[in-house]
């Protein structure tokens, strides 16, 4: 069976200060958007490789 790894961006916890640094709100809202296509794309992909 293939591995299958998700990767994205990650928001580490440290401090408010760091809050400055993150993208707007929609590049935000559009990356997330475009990693959850891709985990769905990937679990469809396992979904095929069961069902053989």
């Amino acid at each position: 069976m293939q591995q299958i790894i998700v990767k994205g961006p990650r928001v580490k916890e440290k401090s408010l200060a760091e809050l400055d640094n993150l993208p707007d709100p929609d590049v935000l809202a559009e990356e997330i958007a475009e990693n959850l296509e891709s985990a769905l794309g990937s679990f469809r992909e396992v979904l095929r490789q069961l069902k053989g």
